[in-house]
């Protein structure tokens, strides 16, 4: 009989020096901007209100269009914003909020507005967030704990 090959998962080590910790936590800070926040934020809303304005139409799609304009404006503020911390993110939630809010009500002016805008709104803040590596990570955690 055959040995079963041992599928334990690998332990990386995470070995940055201070100084590579600290020089990689002021890259990753200074590529997050609040004006790469606003630019997605602003690209994301005006992505999301033409998708909603083409979906909104259709009403057997309606459930799409709870879901993916705010996917669309959190993809494109990933790509844009570079965004890691909550606050980049939320300014970025905020303008498709308002864009999808504003585009319900100046169209159909619908007490369903805000059902609509809020979770699209929420869709984007989760999926804008960057993904980082574990060294990222690392640097980052060091620098939230205070450790440097």
């Amino acid at each position: 009989m055959e040995a079963r090959p041992d599928r334990t998962p690998v332990k990386r080590s995470i070995t940055l020096s201070d100084i590579e910790a600290r020089q990689l936590r002021d890259r990753l800070l200074d590529e997050q901007t609040h004006a790469g926040a606003v630019t997605g934020g602003l690209l994301g809303a005006a992505a999301a209100v033409a998708i909603y304005l083409a979906i909104i139409s259709m009403p057997y799609l309606f459930v799409i269009a709870l879901l993916l304009p705010g996917a669309v404006a959190g993809y494109v503020v990933k790509r844009t914003g570079k965004a890691f911390e909550m606050h980049y993110r939320v300014l970025a939630g905020a303008f498709v909020f308002a864009g999808l809010l504003g585009a319900d009500l100046v169209l159909a002016g619908s007490w369903l507005a805000p059902l609509i805008a809020l979770p699209n709104a929420v869709i984007a803040i989760a999926i804008s967030r960057r993904k980082l590596s574990m060294e990222e990570e690392y640097a980052i955690y060091r620098h939230r704990m205070g450790l440097e």
